[in-house]
This record gives C-alpha cells, sequence and structure tokens, in this order.
C-alpha cells in the first residue's frame, strides 16, 4: 500500500489527530514519520491493514515522544 492510499484511511479512522512528515535517503528509500499522541494504536492498524509494510516505534532520544516510521523501498 503507499502512502497515498495509507493516509486517506489513517484520516477515516483516526481524523486529525496525527502530523506526518516525509524525507528520503540518500539511497532513495522514503520515510514517513507519523506523529501522534496514539503511537501504538497507529502502529497496530498500519500492521492490520497493510502488513507488507515496514513500521515501527521510532523514540529519538530518552523522553520524547515515540513516533511510527514507515520505510518505502521506492
Amino acid at each position: 500500500m503507499n502512502w497515498t492510499e495509507l493516509r486517506v484511511k489513517l484520516r477515516e479512522q483516526f481524523g486529525r489527530t496525527f502530523s506526518f512528515y516525509n524525507d528520503k535517503y540518500k539511497s532513495g528509500k522514503r520515510r514517513i514519520k507519523i506523529g501522534t499522541y496514539y503511537p501504538y494504536k497507529f502502529l497496530s492498524y498500519i500492521k492490520e491493514i497493510a502488513p507488507e509494510l515496514d513500521v515501527k516505534i521510532y523514540v529519538p532520544h530518552p523522553g520524547a515522544e515515540p513516533l511510527v516510521t514507515i520505510h518505502y523501498n521506492k
């Protein structure tokens, strides 16, 4: 599932309770960071509807709010 399709499903399920940031590594791999108050709900929902995605919880530094990250190969 690509990000455009997934973003629509997340908005339908969670409304405007999240923000996201897109970036791309030099290798061409694309990363989406999702900031929300419910990272574990997002993680389980994404894994449920798109199990093929590389989805993880990322904590930038100790004490920081966890983020949900998705890595795409393209």
